[in-house]
């Protein structure tokens, strides 16, 4: 019988190689605030993972985000994320220019080592910007405006903790408007490549120039120029308020912490847009790594580990067919003192059971609860994504209806286009610096982050109440639904 308790930390389709990384940091990045589980787990079915953490590991998060309250100590740290985001792309383009003078095949292994540590510390850095780490900054800032604004300290804290600065999403709509000008071929590749960052588990340039073609029907000029309009409007709108609560507030930590919060949020896209889209970007090399294995770009992206991509490039040892078979269907990691073991297939089935079982939430439970990021209520029917791929999501988003909230494991820009046709959002991963939590206040949606257990417990089409003033999830029958719907 396992001992130690998991929390359900996210859930989404990710590569394994992706979460053997993550562990790998607890390991070898520990100078990085946050890097300290001591347990975790990875279910993996088909590629969309169900991540979890030991439940006492989340109480050593909280505690090392204190450190985070020392302005010193915050600055430093989002120093460090800027170092870490320039030294990623530094490797990427060292390790295409590596495939351009056609180095050998050991070399190319050297090369992709060097990157694979960047990836890990990029990695690394995230995880200071998850909720359980801020925790101990947003309670502090929580305190410092509920002893000056009382009752309004949710509505000011969410106004305070919302960067007014031109983000890479603002950027890429800017630079969509002129791809609209002049939307050939080349230009909409050249637009993918740079913003790769919306294109999540794409592997080929003909994909993301059939997902641009698609997207190019539904953000036209005039859908863009209003989009463009109202972010910027909101944006400086924004800034006024800051600016006249903090004066009003008088207080230079709360400006402090407020400013970690914000940049933390801004530096936490930009750390996801290394890897959210890797595979497009790095196009080039997976191909190379795919000729050599045998198989498809995919497998290689979504299944092979560092270490096994290291073996193939090495010493030309391939991971077994009949494993990539098993691990393609059902893959599970465990890390847990200090050592990380992958199991597919069958042992993969029985390792979960025997591992997670007695920690997963009940299916049954008709309600839970969750970190307010935007308060609002709605009664509707979840919409559970399991997937990030953006041409799956645009197909996705034809099938919502005007009652659907999205439920996943934390947002990610590929789905931009279903946020603005939901009424609501609820995530198991997140604090007040994630992407749901700023996007749904841009969007003034009803939004939950940090639930936990919201993609497990939810079905597709199940009705819920959405109580995003109270913080709460409630599964409701249709009858109820429809009493509330019209409210």
């Amino acid at each position: 019988m396992n001992s130690v308790k998991y929390t359900l930390y996210t859930a989404a389709e990710q590569p394994v190689n992706k979460q053997f990384l993550q562990m790998e940091r607890n390991i070898l990045d520990t100078d990085v605030i946050g890097c300290a589980l001591k347990n975790s787990a990875v279910w993996n079915e088909g590629g969309y993972c169900q991540i979890f953490w030991g439940s006492e590991d989340i109480q050593k998060l909280n505690n090392e985000g204190k450190k985070l309250l020392a302005a010193e100590t915050s600055k430093k740290t989002l120093d460090e994320q800027r170092k870490t985001i320039k030294l990623y792309w530094e490797a990427v383009s060292e390790l295409k220019k590596a495939l351009d003078d056609n180095v050998s095949q050991t070399q190319l292994g050297e090369f992709y080592n060097n990157y694979a540590y960047a990836l890990r510390r990029v990695y690394a850095h995230f995880i200071t910007t998850t909720g359980p780490v801020t925790f101990a900054v947003e309670s502090e800032l929580r305190e410092i405006l509920k002893n000056k604004f009382g009752e309004q300290t949710e509505e000011i804290f969410n106004i305070l903790t919302t960067p007014t600065e031109e983000d890479i999403l603002l950027k890429e709509l800017l630079d969509w408007k002129k791809i609209l000008q002049n939307p050939s071929r080349e230009n909409l590749l050249q637009h993918t490549k740079k913003y790769s960052i919306l294109m999540a588990n794409i592997f080929s340039e003909q994909e993301a120039v059939e997902w641009a073609q698609t997207r190019m029907k539904e953000k036209t000029t005039a859908h863009t120029d209003e989009e463009i309009s109202k972010s910027q409007a909101r944006r400086k709108e924004l800034k006024l308020k800051q600016q006249e609560l903090f004066k009003e507030l008088n207080s230079k930590k709360a400006e402090q912490l407020a400013s970690f919060l914000c940049q933390g949020g801004l530096l936490r896209l930009q750390l996801k847009a290394c890897w959210n889209g890797e595979a497009y970007h790095l196009l080039p090399f997976y191909e190379k790594v795919a000729e050599i294995a045998g198989c498809s770009v995919c497998d290689i992206h979504m299944f092979y580990t560092r270490d096994e991509i290291n073996n193939l490039l090495h010493k030309n040892a391939n991971m077994p067919k009949e494993d990539l078979e098993k691990r393609k269907k059902y893959c599970f990691l465990h890390y847990s003192e200090n050592k990380i073991n992958i199991y597919n297939g069958s042992e993969a089935l029985e390792m979960k059971k025997k591992i997670l079982e007695s920690s997963l939430p009940d299916e049954n439970i008709v309600s839970f609860s969750g970190s307010i990021a935007n308060k609002g209520v709605v009664a509707g029917q979840a919409k559970i994504l399991k997937v990030d791929n953006p041409t799956e999501i645009q197909r996705i988003a034809k099938t919502l209806n005007e009652h659907s909230i999205l439920v996943t494991g934390m947002t990610n820009p590929t789905m931009m286009v279903l946020i603005q046709k939901v009424k609501g959002i609820i995530t198991d991963e997140g604090g007040i610096t994630c992407h749901a939590a700023i996007i749904s206040r841009e969007a003034n949606l009803p939004c939950l982050v940090g639930c936990g257990k919201a993609t497990i417990v939810l079905k597709d089409d199940d009705y819920i109440l959405l109580d995003a003033d109270n913080g709460i999830v409630r599964k409701i029958t249709r009858d109820e639904f429809d009493k509330l719907k019209n409210n």
